[in-house]
Parts: C-alpha cells; sequence; structure tokens
C-alpha cells in the first residue's frame, strides 16, 4: 500500500518503504506490519507488469534447507576460526599447514571445483531460497538471459 499524508503516524511507521531500480525502471518495495511483501511499479519505459515472471517460494526450514544455508554462511565463520587458531594457538609447522593451503587456494584457478561444485552450489542456493522463501520478480527475462 502507499504512504498516504492522510495515513496516521501508526499507520505510517507500520510500512516500511524502499525505492529501487535504475533510471529506466523504479519500484517500491514495502512490507506491511505484517510483514507482507508488496512490489509496485513507479514508472517504466520498456515493459509492461503483465509480463513479470513471478516465483513465490514457500518458507520451509526443514533438516536440509538449514543444513544447506550453514554450509554456505559457515564457510566464513570457519576460516575466521582457523586463522584465530593459527595466530595464537598453533606452532609453526601448523601455522605453515594452514597458511600454506590459504595460498594454494589462491592459485588454484577459479572453475577448480568443476562440475561437481557449481552442482554443490546449485544445491546450496536453492535448498537457501527454501530456507528463506525468497520471492522473486523478474521483469524481462529476455534480458537477463541475454546477459
Amino acid at each position: 500500500r502507499n504512504i498516504r499524508e492522510d495515513d496516521t503516524p501508526e499507520e505510517q511507521h507500520n510500512t516500511k518503504s524502499i525505492i529501487c531500480g535504475d533510471k529506466n525502471h523504479k519500484f517500491h518495495l514495502m512490507a506491511d506490519a505484517n510483514n507482507k511483501s508488496l512490489l509496485q511499479k513507479s514508472s517504466s519505459s520498456s515493459s509492461d507488469s503483465s509480463k513479470w515472471k513471478i516465483q513465490d517460494t514457500p518458507q520451509d526450514s526443514g533438516l536440509l534447507p538449514t543444513i544447506a544455508v550453514s554450509l554456505w554462511l559457515g564457510w566464513s565463520g570457519f576460516v575466521l576460526w582457523i586463522i584465530l587458531y593459527a595466530i595464537f594457538i598453533a606452532d609453526n609447522y601448523q601455522r605453515m599447514v594452514i597458511f600454506g593451503l590459504f595460498t594454494l587456494s589462491l592459485v588454484l584457478p577459479a572453475d577448480f571445483p568443476g562440475v561437481l561444485g557449481h552442482r554443490f552450489g546449485d544445491w546450496m542456493m536453492f535448498q537457501a531460497e527454501k530456507y528463506f522463501g525468497l520471492k522473486t520478480v523478474i521483469e524481462d527475462e529476455d534480458d537477463l538471459i541475454r546477459h
């Protein structure tokens, strides 16, 4: 819903609004007090909202999505823990091994894990989409595929 001037301060406070987009497309992303998302298009010069592809994923906090999100976001905590261990606890040999593995990971090619790594990443993102219950709105699918 749009925030109007005649709304009470409480109604205005209970509605969050974010304007995003580029010079050709502007959107108002809003959530009301019940956290129901609303997407309203302000202006666009190139597409019709009837052509938008909307994919709404129901939230699922089951075991597999939770494990996938933990693997996805847990790596950064694990790396931080290893760095702190190497600095404060490890002896010289362990430090050499840890920093040697870090250096090796820097020189490996970007596509090192290959197909298996991409499949694992795709699985984690698919499960994260379910875990967070994301709603995706694609305005121009052909342009997205082209780029």
